[in-house]
């Protein structure tokens, strides 16, 4: 699991059925400290489009998720993706 920002919200036309009804997000990947941008440099500085399970909002931090675990983030159905959100953090602390 990582941190990220929620930065915005994708509209697409047409799409896979597959995300009929899902949410699509654009995050920004954080450091471990929470700031934006992400120690790997494939995914510094770059947003990410994922699929929001959580219901977040523009500006929530949040716990988002890669690889083979993203693909089976929502229980109804597998859905061909690479990031999805599995959830909203309240607070952090040291």
């Amino acid at each position: 699991m990582k941190l990220g920002r929620v930065c915005g919200t994708v509209v697409s036309t047409v799409k896979s059925p597959a995300f009929a009804g899902v949410p699509l997000r654009l995050i920004y990947p954080a450091t471990e400290n929470g700031r934006s941008g992400s120690d790997d440099p494939v995914w510094a500085d770059r947003p990410i489009v994922a699929v929001d399970t959580v219901g977040c909002r523009d500006g929530d931090t949040i716990i988002w998720i890669s690889a083979r675990e993203a693909t089976l983030a929502l229980v109804e159905h597998v859905l061909p993706t690479d990031a999805s959100i599995v959830g909203i953090v309240d607070s952090m602390s040291e």
